[in-house]
């Protein structure tokens, strides 16, 4: 014992010294933090010592740094002494990469996966350098391809999403810079660009929902992913001194990047005169709860996702003792918790839930009709129900009420969704009330493209067996029946996340009426689409306004990250962003978009209107 514990101080004194500016080399600088098991990583309970670089956001504790380490120290004693001096950098490195904050990303979602995707200049590099170790290192890899020849080896070495790969101190260096002169060059005087008046620009911490009430106030209620939602007025810019509602001791949720926390928020279509509210949120899971049907799909589940309803108090504020929940449904993994939550013209609840997370859908749950994952629910929450275990009601035209299939659940509205994150809900042209009750949504992919769909009944959204308009899985795309198709999708060139969007109809700024205006978490980048005569969907890149544009308490400096879109009663449209998306930072802020060139400088239209 005392033999290893000296070995190890020995290896120690000899690895390989890697910067922190490692961090931001194994992908890019705006990439998804999530770990191999869909957890979200985090500072280190204790040091690190091998892959210490990773000790402020790690998706390593310090016993699973130990396993990495036997693995490295026991190479180490396998190699000659001259194998090791070159290619203990490598080594280090690639055992080391499962620590990363992007492991999910670098690994495809694999666990059994040896070694990360490598982008090509450092498998190159590599593969010149270092290609027989691979037979230590991946075996299986190695023995398939007999390490030929570079390329062969580095076709088979990739990760399935190049913008994810694992690369060196150099390429990142060099793909930081690509980025921040795009960033640049998204500033421009052309027709259409759009300003950012600011709203709330401190004190926010991952803002991830903004909604009106419906009740004529005027107020915009602007959610933190902690469970506080704040009321503010659009106008004055004033924040209410309490909250308007606050479950932030019933969340589960750490400080890292985590999906879970508050997910939506939906105040009832008459909440003037009753005061409802319904807010969805994800809360700790008690073992006990489990039914036997998802313990045999997964013995350990990670947490349960509520639907409930709460109630206005004297004081125009949520009771913080008055909760009745209305549905839970128990989640598998971390991530894909999806939680937007509105009402339609039709007086019902909608509810969009992720198909339970990790990678790839891998227990098929987003197709199968007996689960509610990966699914948008339709809910009656005004009628009394005859069924003993609901206490809501199912609307009698809901597509699988009478469904041959007996274990397809009637909540069901549509199926076959990946991870939606936020839906806009077309208010309508103001004059001719054309569009109303159109719904978009962002469906957040895979590892190669992002979509965006239009909310139909009974509809399927091809997941898993497609992502965007491409197949994902062989063994199911053309086998699942009809598939409605997005009515827009983009590849990882263009961004990695979509965040949907909200339609415009406000007073403030025409020539965006009718525009789903939405965006890309990770890259930054703004979009519109506008429904044609003919039915089809154009698109647009929306770019921010020069300087020269953006004055007179207009701004064009867009935080980094884009978290979601809101909407208040007039049909101004709202961009939440953060500039960590950590969510306990308080480093969010809420920007009204403007076009300045058709913009209404009076009724409320601006702060100094």
């Amino acid at each position: 014992m005392e033999k290893t514990a000296l070995t190890r101080a020995a290896a120690g004194r000899r690895l390989w010294l890697m910067t922190p500016a490692l961090l931001t080399t194994l992908c890019l600088t705006t990439a998804h933090p999530q770990c191999v098991d869909s957890t979200p990583p985090g500072p280190s309970t204790s040091p690190l010592t091998l892959c210490s670089h990773y000790r402020s956001s790690s998706c390593c504790s310090p016993h699973q740094e130990r396993d990495i380490l036997d693995v490295f120290l026991s190479l180490q004693h396998r190699l000659s002494s001259v194998d090791w001096d070159r290619c203990e950098r490598y080594i280090q490195e690639l055992l080391c990469a499962r620590c990363s904050p992007f492991s999910a990303h670098m690994f495809d979602g694999q666990s059994r996966r040896p070694l990360p995707g490598l982008c090509p200049d450092y498998c190159r590099e590599f593969y010149s350098r270092c290609g027989d170790v691979t037979w230590f290192l991946d075996p299986a890899l190695a023995a398939s391809l007999r390490l030929h020849t570079h390329a062969e080896f580095c076709h088979n070495s990739t990760v399935s999403d190049m913008n994810y790969c694992f690369s060196g101190e150099r390429q990142a260096a060099e793909k930081e810079e690509k980025e921040e002169g795009q960033a640049a060059a998204s500033v421009s005087s052309e027709e259409g660009c759009v300003c950012l008046e600011p709203l709330v620009v401190s004190g926010l911490a991952n803002p991830i929902l903004a909604r009106h009430a419906g009740d004529g106030s005027g107020r915009l209620f602007v959610g933190e992913q902690r469970g506080v939602v704040w009321a503010v007025d659009p106008v004055s810019r004033q924040r209410s001194d309490t909250p308007f509602l606050n479950v932030s001791s019933r969340l589960l949720l750490t400080s890292r990047y985590d999906e879970r926390g508050l997910g939506g928020l939906a105040f009832h279509p008459r909440f003037s005169s009753n005061g409802r509210v319904f807010v969805y949120y994800n809360a700790p899971l008690t073992a006990g709860d489990l039914t036997e049907e998802e313990r045999k799909v997964r013995r350990r589940w990670d947490h349960v996702s509520r639907l409930s309803e709460l109630r206005v108090q004297e004081g125009a504020v949520v009771d913080p003792a008055w909760e009745k929940v209305l549905l839970e449904v128990h989640q598998p993994f971390a991530n894909h918790n999806g939680g937007e939550v509105f009402f339609l013209g039709d007086g019902y609840l909608y509810l969009f839930l992720g198909d339970g997370g990790y990678a790839g859908d891998p227990y098929n749950l987003a197709q199968n009709k007996s689960w509610l994952l990966g699914k948008v629910l339709r809910l009656d929450v005004d009628t009394p129900s005859d069924h003993p275990d609901r206490p809501y009601s199912i609307p009698a035209d809901n597509p699988f009420m009478e469904h041959p299939d007996p274990s397809a659940r009637p909540e069901i509205f549509a199926y076959g969704l990946r991870n939606t994150w936020r839906c806009g809900v077309d208010m309508g042209d103001p004059y001719t009330g054309r569009g109303r009750d159109r719904v978009l949504c962002g469906d957040v992919g895979q590892a190669k493209y992002e979509e965006v769909d239009f909310l139909k009944k009974g509809a399927n959204y091809g997941w898993s067996a497609r992502e965007g308009f491409h197949c994902y899985k062989d063994n199911l795309c053309n086998h699942i029946g009809k598939e409605e198709m997005p009515v827009f999708a983009y590849n990882h060139t263009v961004g990695q996340s979509v965040t949907g969007g909200q339609f415009y109809r406000g007073p403030c700024s025409p020539a965006l009426n009718g525009k789903y205006i939405f965006g890309d978490y990770q890259s930054g980048r703004l979009f519109s689409l506008q429904e044609s005569d003919d039915g089809s969907w154009q698109s647009s890149d929306v770019k921010l306004c020069s300087s020269d544009l953006c004055s007179d308490g207009l701004t064009n400096d867009l935080q980094k990250y884009i978290l979601s879109f809101g909407l208040d009663q007039r049909g101004e449209v709202y961009i939440l962003t953060s500039n960590s998306s950590l969510p306990m930072t308080a480093d969010g802020a809420v920007y009204r978009i403007v076009d300045p060139r058709s913009a209404v400088r009076s009724d409320g239209c601006t702060s100094d209107g």
